[in-house]
């Protein structure tokens, strides 16, 4: 290996301890709604064509933008209180739990039912097991960060 090899091996090296160093400087509720945006951009890069996703996505990210920025622990509270009562079936993977399930009460409106009737047909008919796989890996992902989330709020 010639010295720029070495250098570039060098700056390879220098780059993960920056980024290490920057990751563990970010805070809990930061990680979590990165996931959160993450999730959506992925989301919208999978379904932009869908006729009724692709435009409920943008709306969702546009909001998402905005309640993040007035009070970014909202989102953590929101997932704490609709998603982590199913903490034991996103860890199981049991899609065939949520596919089954009535979220009639778990809706406020009949605008967000509507919502959760479509992701549930989306589910059956244009979501790839992959797709399913990463879905999961996401609400794993957010079920940990906002367990991490509460456990420091209770440590203050």
């Amino acid at each position: 290996m010639g010295v720029s090899g070495y250098l570039k091996e060098i700056c390879l090296i220098y780059n993960r301890h920056i980024l290490i160093q920057k990751m563990n400087q970010v805070s809990t509720l930061t990680r979590f709604n990165n996931t959160i945006d993450c999730l959506i951009d992925s989301l919208i890069d999978r379904y932009s064509h869908h006729e009724y996703f692709g435009k409920e996505l943008r709306l969702i990210k546009e909001k998402f933008s905005l309640l993040r920025k007035t009070n970014p622990a909202k989102v953590v509270e929101g997932v704490l209180v609709k998603v982590y009562p199913y903490k034991k079936q996103i860890m199981d993977e049991d899609d065939e739990f949520f596919v089954q399930k009535s979220y009639d009460s778990d809706t406020k409106n009949e605008g967000n039912l509507v919502k959760v009737l479509k992701i549930k047909e989306l589910w059956d008919t244009d979501m790839d097991e992959n797709t399913k796989k990463t879905l999961f890996n996401y609400f794993k992902v957010l079920i940990i960060l906002a367990e991490k989330y509460v456990a420091e709020k209770v440590a203050q």
